[in-house]
Parts: C-alpha cells; structure tokens; sequence
C-alpha cells in the first residue's frame, strides 16, 4: 500500500497538510456565500443571537421578580378556579408557620412544668425539624384516603400539602358562594387589610427594604402588595361571610325545634354535679438499669391493682359531703397535695352532663348518676381496666341531682377595675410586680368613681368611658370593660361570677366587689333571653345546620382541587429551605434563653 513505506511522523505530516488544505476551501467557499447574500439576511445572522440573549435575560429577570409565579397555575379546582404558585405557597407557609409558631411557644411556656417536649406532645409537630424530616399520623377517619394519596409513611410536609390544597379549594369554593349571594365586605374588614399592610410597610422600612422586597424576603418570588390584598380580601371574605351564614343558621332555630331536642335526649342537657378522687395504676417499664419480663409487668400490675381498689375503697367508706376535700389532701400523691389543699376544684365536676361524666369515667357512671333512684350524696366507685391490665379507681360523691339548667345565660358584664398591683414582663422575659395602691385605696377609688357615675345619670355609655380612660383591666379597657359570652362555667374569679349570676340580676345593675386582683365597678350589659338549656340545645342545631352547609358547599361532591407536581414540588422546597433558616434562628434563641436563665438562677444561688 502508498503508506506502508512511510513514517509515522511522515504520515501525520501528510495529514496534517491535508487537513489545512480542506479548511482552507472551506473557508473561501463560506467567503463566497457571505458575499453574495442579501442585506436582509446578513442582518438576520447578527440579530439571532442577540435575540437568544435577551430572551435568556428576560427569562431570567421574569423568574427573579416572580412573574412566572404569580401566572402561572399550581392548584386547579374542577369548578374553573385557579390558584398561582405564588399564592398556594402563601397557604403553605401560613400552616407552616402555625404549627411551628404554636409548637414552639409551647414548649417555652410549659416546659418547665410538663418537660421538653411538651411542644410536640400537644400539638405532634417538632419546631426543631423541617416539615419532610418528621412523620405525620393521620387521624383514624383520615388514614385510608390520607395513606392511599402519601404512602404509609406520610411526612409533615405531606399534611401541610394537603391542609393548603383543601385551604385553596375552600377559600375559593366560599369566596364564590360570597358573590352569588352579593356579599360585600364590611368596611372594618377593609380597614383590617388596610392597616395589616401599612403594619408590613413600616416593617419594611425599618429594615430598608421596599414593601415589596419585604413581602418576597418573607413570602417568596412573586409576593406583591397587589397579590398579598388580593389573597388577603380572599381570606377575610371567607371569614366574614362563613359567620354571617352561621348567625344566619342560629337565628333561623325555632323553639319548637330546641323543645324537640330536649324530649329527644334530656340527658344531654340535664346536668349533674359530682366530688371525685382517682386511684390509677400505672404499668411500670424496663428501663436502662433494668429489664422486666412480660410475668414481672403483669405481677406488678396486679399489686398496684389490688393497693389501689383497697385505698379506692377506703376512701368511699369515708367520703361525706363535708369532707370530701379533706378526704382529697389526705389521700393524694405527695407531689400533688398542694394542688388539692390549695383548690378543691380539682376534685368537682360541677353541672356536667352525660356526654363530660361517659368522657371522664364511663358509661356506668352516667347510668348511676342519671338513675331515678339516686339522692345526693350517694357515692359509688368506677374502674376501667386499660390494655396493660392497669386499672383506674374513680370514687364518685353526688353533690346535685339531674336538672335542666334554668339560668339565662351567657351575658354580657362590663367592669371597671381599680388593680392594687400591676405585673409587667420585660425584654429579658421575667415577670415584674409594681405596687399600684393598697386595697383600701382601691374601694374608695371605685367607691368615689361609681358615685360620680350614678349622679351624672348612670348610663352605660359613660360607664364605656370611664372604663377605657380609668380601668386598670388591660384586656377590657380599650373595650369599655366589656366581657361578652360569660358563663357560669367561664373561667373567671369566683366574685365575679358570683355578682353576674346572683339570683334576679338584670340588664342594668351595677354594684361594687373585691377579687384578689382589687376592686371592680361591675355593670350588667346583657342577659340572654334564653335559658342555660336552651342556648346549649340552639348552639348544638346551628352548628348542626352550619357544617351541612359547609360540607355542601365544599365538600369533593361540589368541587375537588389538584395540584400541579412541577410547583407542588417547588413550593416544598422552598419552604422546607425556609424552615431550615428558621429552625436556626429558633434553636439559637432558645440556646440564648437557657444560658440566661441558667446565669440568673446561678446568681441566685
């Protein structure tokens, strides 16, 4: 062959030349093509690639400030209605938020009392962990539909998914309900939004940033002021027109209608009253120094079981009525006397009825309790056994015999509170107490004021005055003193209650008491014309008749909601890295906390 006396060196060089030569007449014949072309199309090869850059940058820019975002469609609801990506992660993060916000205060809170942990015990959610890093239990009558759509083993993140498409479903399904019905919004719901945005505004400023800026740095790209209004008039309608339809539902219940409730089911709504005292094994668990055996448990158990039905009993044989509470201080663990010397309400049940006394013990006890037979005083003892075995002592004393609730209530009180202290919590989150004026001042004071008050005419509409400019009540006196919906049940100190609900009091009556907070200038704003009853059995039908409604209005029968995997998968991402930043700011400040607390408590050792 030509190549088989050559070199290799003379070979590639042969090559080489080759090459050059077809590159050379390449390029003349390109020469030759760029010379004969139009004008036209010599413009077009410059202008192509510029456009390929500028759609580049536009693109980008697009992205940067959100507009695909905000266009385009993350949750689709079969009626028509399209929510962005920019407003489904507004929802996402709102629950995100909740239940990191909630678990966390919580856990600072009540910590100290129950231990760490408290935050995920009462609410299942780990502040210290992002949504994906931390498994969901659904709840029974969720599991299979819940499971079936996430696996079975669903994330937090996977519950917040879902929490925000049902939100983006039925804001949108309501808002829609709104319309046809020519819902408006009311003028305090607008200036709601107005001042909520102007709050953002100046947090923005004394950041340096732009509201806009603002909004993005906290909700993601493609937050505006317009957007943020838009979903903010979207939520607040939601609100409005959802407790309109509600008032609506209770005003339209007849009396008929609640009469008939009660001949139905008397027993939910004739209450008894009862002393109690509880006895509870609890099974006892291996632990690093020890292991028990299944037999050691169930020894154990059995032990407890039997020292407990034997003090269970004890106790029956002596409890009276007299001495039910001595009984309580007498019996209890050492870690819990002071509970029961301090406040015998631990131990009554007062005005309770079928459904409170089967939920506290069981359905024994209701049938005892509601018997025909019983007088007060009786006293029996209730157990329930657990799956270990361990068994609960419930001693039970009859203190009221079953009876309709008569009292009109809830009602509606104003007072005037004259404080002889004054606690206030500093930025270092300790608690402070300022005296204000000795409690003989404090009488003369409400004594003076109430005086002046009946002179001028004892109006109400003066009372609401003196209440915002002279009560020492922070959480009424920008309210003219006013507590709405108080029940007997309510949690307030005993005077208080006992002056709202003392036999023939009426809209009108005003008087003087002493709490341990001071002393009050009380005035009766209104009364129910129902009975205690009564409201019970029309709150129970409304809120009957509401979640029909709702359910047929937003229920999957109406309308179901998808959610696009591109953006829903976006979303999570976005957020999960929100919640990184966050738990970070979090853990730091609880770290902060603890050293500071750590100091003091040294310090004052």
């Amino acid at each position: 062959m030509e190549n088989e006396n050559k070199t290799a060196a003379e070979i590639a060089r042969e090559e080489r030349k080759a090459r050059m030569e077809k590159t050379s007449q390449n390029q003349e014949k390109k020469k030759e093509k760029k010379e004969n072309q139009t004008p036209a199309k010599r413009k077009l090869k410059v202008i192509i690639p510029v456009v390929v850059v500028v759609l580049a940058v536009a693109i980008g820019l697009c992205f940067f400030f959100g507009v695909p975002q905000r266009t385009f469609t993350a949750v689709k609801v079969s009626d028509g209605s399209k929510v962005s990506q920019a407003e489904y992660q507004y929802y996402y993060m709102q629950v995100y938020n909740n239940y990191m916000q909630t678990a966390y205060q919580y856990e600072q809170y009540y910590s100290a009392y129950y231990g760490e942990g408290v935050g995920v015990m009462m609410t299942g959610f780990d502040y210290t962990k992002t949504p994906a890093e931390q498994s969901y239990t659904p709840s029974e009558e969720d599991k299979e539909a819940f499971t079936k759509k996430y696996g079975e083993n669903p994330t937090w993140a996977d519950f917040i998914e879902e929490t925000s498409v049902n939100a983006c479903k039925e804001i949108s399904l309501i808002n829609k309900e709104a319309q046809k019905a020519g819902f408006k919004l009311s003028e305090d719901g607008t200036k709601e939004i107005n001042d909520y945005i102007e709050e953002l505004r100046s947090s923005a400023a004394k950041d340096n940033y732009s509201l806009n800026a603002y909004l993005k740095e906290n909700y993601g790209r493609g937050m505006t002021e317009s957007l943020l209004r838009s979903i903010l008039i979207k939520q607040q309608t939601y609100t409005e027109y959802t407790q309109q339809k509600q008032t609506e539902l209770t005003d339209s219940i007849t009396n008929d209608q609640i009469t008939a409730a009660y001949k139905e089911n008397p027993n939910e709504y004739n209450t008894v009253s009862v002393r109690y005292f509880t006895f509870a094994t609890t099974a006892p668990t291996s632990t690093d120094d020890k292991k028990l055996t299944d037999e050691e448990i169930a020894a154990q158990v059995k032990k407890d079981n039997a020292a407990n039905k034997a003090k269970a009993d004890e106790f029956l044989s002596k409890a009276t009525l007299d001495n039910f509470s001595d009984l309580t201080v007498e019996y209890a663990e050492k870690d819990k006397v002071s509970y029961y010397k301090d406040n015998d309400t631990y131990s009554k049940l007062e005005d309770s009825n079928a459904s409170t006394l089967e939920q506290y013990f069981n359905e024994d006890a209701v049938k005892w309790a509601y018997d025909k037979a019983r007088v007060v005083g009786d006293k029996q003892v209730f157990s329930a056994t657990d799956d270990d075995g361990a068994v609960t002592y419930n001693v039970l004393l009859l203190t009221s015999l079953p009876s309709r609730d008569d009292t009109k209530q809830p009602v509606g009180v104003r007072h005037i509170l004259f404080a002889t202290e004054k606690t206030t919590t500093g930025e270092d989150g300790q608690q402070k107490t300022e005296k204000l004026r000795t409690l003989e001042e404090a009488k003369k004071l409400a004594e003076d004021t109430m005086a002046a008050w009946v002179k001028n005419g004892a109006k109400e509409e003066e009372f609401i005055k003196l209440a915002n400019e002279k009560s020492d009540d922070t959480g009424s006196s920008d309210n003219g003193g006013l507590y709405e919906d108080v029940t007997k049940t309510s949690s307030y100190v005993e005077p208080f209650l006992n002056w709202c609900f003392a036999d023939g009091r009426k809209v009108g009556d005003y008087g003087i008491i002493e709490t341990t907070y001071g002393y009050h200038i009380m005035y009766m704003s209104s009364i129910s014309e129902l009975a205690s009853w009564q409201t019970e059995i029309k709150e129970s039908l409304a809120d009957t008749a509401f979640n029909d409604y709702y359910d047929k209005a937003t229920s999957n029968d109406v309308a179901t909601a998808s959610l696009s995997g591109f953006f829903g998968k976006r979303v999570r991402n976005t957020v999960e890295d929100y919640a990184v930043r966050v738990i970070k700011n979090v853990t730091s400040q609880t770290a902060g906390t603890k050293t500071t607390t750590a100091a003091t408590t040294a310090a004052a050792e």
